[in-house]
């Protein structure tokens, strides 16, 4: 269609019918009729084509016109001062050469000046002042790829150090429409945000999303607003989607609600998604012409709407999180379960006398045998009256006598893993364990009659790091409250230390485990090896299944403190936050949510 409109603008000009090729090329453009022809220089019949030919164009661009008559006339001039004004053009109502190659072809005048770009090439500081001489502001670069491709580590900062301002791309899709699935638009979302939130830009930043094909509607309702609804729906509330493509591929997408702004690919002259269509509203990049520059790079000129912002300043609010210990030289749980076996055996026999002393016999069940050796194992670090309360199920001393009785050694190589100053598990990665806190939580999760499972692990040790920051602030009143949780979750010295985190996150899949069909004796033995064989890896998904949230930042900060500010955990007599928080205020609660949020999200790469 643009081909056949620059035949007859040609035509017009003047131009033989070999000599009209449908380019668009500088004989073309010296003989553009600039309209309304004030300087008499076209003939009425010319004058009167050119007319109808601007409607068309117009018509053919998405504006309404009426095509009835050859007239210039005040709808027409306001119809060109709307078409301009969409499209960033000095709006003067006349046809001049940048309106008339902006309506015949989707990139304008290539030559026209530009304050925005785009490139694929590292900004080095000789290139950055090669672009601010040049008239540049804005430079769009890419968060992931190839390492020549990607932005570098240090190259935001130097960005912004040299004037220039910034927008953020992601691009891992090619030219194969069958890459954009509602899957890969969930692990785009994801991929994206962390690659933002690695280069400290800020909150509130657009993202654009890069669609560098020619999609027909069909593909475009099979492939692109599927990814996009899926984007969407599995961003991190805090950044912005933007969609890169044709014009028809970004109006669909803006229109369907899947993207807030569009960066218009309209270089691509060729794409049929670029002809025909009009510009979309909301466009914030208009993408129309690729440059050299010295001595071996490139550009592709941008022009910029203002319509959102580009990134100005990167986020000084950095989390550093607790370095983690070490777990060299510690013994792995895995090492432990043939001594857990014989526990179990052990139990079973108990159990069995003392059914038989009752004159009764229901036989042992996976959940029974399970919470009698997670009993034992929490006896002598979580043996007290608010784990009796909690679970309804005091410490069964009994069964730590039998055991004694039957098997001292049993008892005694356990006694070190299980105490007050118990030695602290690997789990064959590099995490840490305490088996007396794991077995608390899971006998938690598997049996908590009288409070939320949580409250047995990750809600009572968050609560109680709380209590820990209400203290370091009363001591360090010149510190940032934020700074101090921060500090304080996943420390080793930390009342929320880095095997709490473990050993919290791990009971939640055990325990479900647990209940699972299992062979009966060994139900927690069982768990445990299956566990630590196939789930550990996935252990802060747990966490994240558990406290009912999203893997975004954004989504665990505000789930977190959902579930730890709920009218129960708030009460003020029976509530986890009086219990174990020592009623921290509300700037306290707020920080350690976000803190344990920041480490959760850390631990999800």
């Amino acid at each position: 269609m643009n081909k056949a409109l620059i035949i007859v603008l040609q035509a017009i000009e003047g131009l033989s019918p070999s000599s009209a090729s449908g380019n668009f090329g500088d004989t073309t453009k010296a003989l553009c009729p600039i309209m309304p022809d004030t300087e008499n220089k076209l003939t009425a019949q010319q004058e009167a084509d050119a007319i109808d030919l601007l409607k068309y164009a117009l018509c053919c661009n998405g504006y309404s016109i009426n095509l009835s008559n050859s007239i210039w006339d005040t709808l027409l001039v306001d119809t060109i001062k709307t078409f301009q004004s969409d499209m960033l053009l000095p709006v003067t109502g006349d046809a001049d050469l940048n309106t008339w190659m902006a309506l015949l072809l989707s990139k304008g005048n290539p030559d026209r000046s530009s304050t925005a770009c785009d490139t694929r090439f590292e900004m080095t500081t000789d290139r950055l002042l090669q672009l601010k001489n040049n008239g540049y502001q804005i430079v769009g670069r890419y968060l992931t790829g190839t390492d020549f491709k990607v932005l570098r580590a240090t190259e935001p900062q130097r960005i912004l150090n040299n004037g220039i301002h910034f927008f953020p791309i992601f691009q891992e899709s090619g030219t194969d429409i069958t890459y954009f699935t509602k899957e890969r638009g969930e692990a785009d979302a994801k991929k994206a945000v962390r690659a933002a939130r690695n280069f400290n830009i800020p909150e509130g930043t657009v993202i654009f999303f890069a669609t560098d094909l020619d999609p027909q509607n069909t593909e475009i309702s099979a492939y692109i607003l599927p990814y996009f609804k899926s984007l969407y729906e599995n961003m991190d509330t805090a950044y912005l989607v933007g969609v890169y493509g044709t014009r028809n591929v970004c109006t669909k997408v803006n229109d369907a609600g899947y993207a807030v702004t569009s960066f218009v690919s309209d270089m691509s002259t060729g794409y049929s998604g670029n002809m025909g269509f009009k510009m979309p509203e909301n466009w914030t990049y208009d993408q129309f012409s690729e440059i050299p520059m010295s001595p071996d790079w490139a550009i592709d000129k941008d022009a910029y709407s203002g319509k959102f912002p580009p990134v100005t300043a990167l986020n000084i609010d950095i989390y550093q999180k607790p370095i983690k210990p070490t777990t060299i030289g510690k013994e792995t749980i895995v090492s432990l379960l043939e001594k857990i076996r014989d526990l179990e055996l052990l139990y079973e026999a108990y159990y069995d006398m003392i059914q038989e002393a009752s004159g009764g016999f229901i036989p042992i069940d996976a959940v029974t045998a399970a919470l009698g050796i997670t009993n034992f194992l929490r006896s002598e670090k979580y043996g007290g009256t608010q784990w009796a309360i909690t679970t309804l199920r005091p410490i069964n001393n009994l069964f730590i006598q039998y055991v004694k009785d039957n098997n001292l050694d049993l008892y005694n190589y356990f006694l070190p893993y299980i105490n007050s100053n118990s030695n602290d598990l690997s789990d064959g990665l590099d995490g840490l364990l305490d088996f007396a806190h794991l077995a608390a939580t899971t006998e938690g999760y598997i049996s908590t009659p009288l409070v939320p499972d949580f409250w047995t692990g990750w809600g009572a040790d968050l609560a109680t790091a709380m209590a820990a920051a209400t203290t370091a602030q009363t001591d360090n009143p010149n510190e940032s409250i934020q700074d101090i949780a921060d500090s304080l979750i996943g420390d080793e010295n930390s009342p929320f230390n880095y095997s709490d985190i473990c050993s919290d996150a791990d009971a939640i899949k055990i325990a479900s485990l647990v209940r699972s069909p299992n062979v009966t004796t060994h139900s927690f033995s069982n768990a445990l090896e299956t566990y630590y064989i196939s789930h550990v890896q996935d252990r802060y998904l747990h966490l994240v299944k558990d406290i009912d949230t999203a893997e975004n930042l954004t989504a665990l900060k505000k789930d977190i403190y959902r579930r730890m500010t709920s009218v129960l955990e708030r009460d003020p007599f029976v509530g986890l936050l009086h219990l174990k928080g020592g009623d921290p205020s509300g700037e306290v609660i707020r920080a350690c949510c976000n803190s344990f949020a920041q480490y959760i999200y850390s631990e999800l790469d």
